[in-house]
């Protein structure tokens, strides 16, 4: 019985796992501009932080411009959802916000009051168009959910969404590294789930979780990103950050 209602509690809570995140100590400083790493073509993880009530657990967006092209790309709970407590699994639907829509996608993140940190490497055409052509795959022929003028969600071409497996987190960096294939933001090092309370990383270990390790076998949890990015990319010079 213990353990029933500590699963249903962390897939509940889990149900806000594409909505927020917490800021790192060195994360919480930065504002203004992005450092060198910006120029005409560049990709950025959009992470946003922790806040009480709507992103309770963070999210990753993945940003590319260049070329004529600003999208971004924001996959989530954002259709039918099922298994433990409607929460746990849905429909993989991916949100692309439409060139020119980044200050209403801004907006629209910091309306709640939180911070959403942009993580910025500079891109060329060809690392862009890898990157566009992993989420066009994801989208062609796939049905249209809604569409308005902001953004076209889609029931996209691609596993159904997963609280852990395969979330925002897990398709931004699948999707970047589609352009970026020699930097490695899937990192398992990181991979440890930083500041979920422990009878939650319980439940969440039953999926993809390497016992000898002691962590899991691919990042799943906004913190880990943010961690890896702050340590192995901005404090190397080769990725810019900044506030949204």
């Amino acid at each position: 019985m213990k353990r029933r209602l500590f699963l249903n509690f962390f897939v509940g809570s889990l149900f806000a796992l594409c909505l927020g995140g917490v800021l790192s100590a060195a994360a919480q400083t930065a504002s203004g501009p992005a450092p060198s790493a910006s120029g005409e073509n560049y990709v950025e993880f959009l992470i946003g932080d922790r806040t009480e009530k709507t992103r309770m657990w963070g999210h990753v967006s993945l940003r590319v411009v260049g070329g004529g092209v600003d999208q971004i790309f924001d996959f989530g709970r954002y259709g039918k959802m099922w298994g433990r407590k409607d929460s746990a699994e849905g429909e993989p639907i991916l949100r692309v916000w439409k060139p020119g829509q980044f200050t209403n996608y801004r907006n629209y993140h910091l309306k709640d009051g939180g911070t959403t940190l942009r993580y910025r490497f500079a891109s060329n055409a060809e690392r862009n168009s890898r990157i566009l052509g992993y989420f066009g795959r994801m989208t062609n022929g796939a049905r249209k959910t809604y569409d308005n003028a902001q953004m076209t969600a889609y029931n996209s071409n691609y596993k159904n969404f997963h609280a852990v497996e395969v979330n925002c987190v897990t398709v931004a960096i699948d999707a970047f590294m589609a352009g970026f294939p020699e930097y490695d933001v899937n990192n398992a090092a990181y991979a440890k789930a930083r500041t979920l309370q422990w009878f939650m990383q319980g439940e969440a270990q039953q999926y993809m979780y390497d016992v000898d390790n002691r962590r899991w076998n691919r990042i799943w949890w906004p913190l880990d990103l943010m961690a890896l990015l702050d340590e192995r990319f901005v404090k190397k010079g080769l990725a810019g950050l900044s506030r949204l």
